[in-house]
């Protein structure tokens, strides 16, 4: 195949990418979290979906799924993503793809709150400086926050962006295959 001619032809790729809610570890069985749609499908794969970036890379059109978590009462809350992950912690897409995890929009009972990373599961330890959206690795969370503190709130939710981020050799298979990203979000809550 070559990728400098003016017609395309890709493999019948079949892209999933799923969500799993995770039972809360050391929280308030009371908090309860979910997700806007439990599974992100792009289809067939056509040329017009894919996007060349700087490095050669492929990346396909992000896709968003809201994340919701209500508590009975306050809490300070933490999420934690988790699954397969290359050596530099980037989530697994293909043996040699990857894809991007971002979250946004961090909304605190009604209000706009900063986001914060966390790398420590089973703790709301702070790690970095509180921004509107930040990007996650393998094994790290986010959580609201205010003047450097995990502020509690009883209704939290926030946006997270997906994109597929895939190496020109994935575009090189003879055969149509269908490939997976399964990634998992764990509550934490603290009174």
């Amino acid at each position: 195949m070559t990728l400098f001619s003016g017609q395309y032809r890709l493999p019948a790729f079949c892209l999933l990418m799923l969500f799993t809610i995770v039972q809360p570890v050391h929280a308030d069985d009371e908090c309860r979290m979910a997700v806007s749609q439990p599974s992100i499908q792009y289809g067939k794969i056509v040329w017009g979906d894919v996007v060349k970036n700087l490095q050669g890379n492929f990346r396909l059109s992000e896709k968003e799924i809201q994340v919701s978590i209500v508590c009975p009462s306050p809490r300070r809350v933490g999420v934690f993503f988790t699954g397969d992950a290359d050596s530099r912690g980037e989530f697994r897409f293909t043996a040699r793809s990857n894809v991007l995890i971002a979250v946004t929009n961090m909304m605190v009972d009604g209000q706009t709150r900063q986001i914060v990373k966390m790398r420590t599961p089973g703790q709301l330890a702070l790690s970095g400086a509180p921004v509107s959206a930040v990007s996650l690795l393998n094994q790290e969370g986010v959580a609201p926050v205010e003047h450097d503190t995990v502020i509690a709130g009883q209704n939290i939710s926030f946006v997270v962006r997906v994109q597929p981020n895939m190496e020109q050799s994935d575009f090189r298979v003879s055969s149509p295959e269908q490939v997976a990203a399964q990634i998992s979000l764990r509550l934490e809550t603290r009174e």
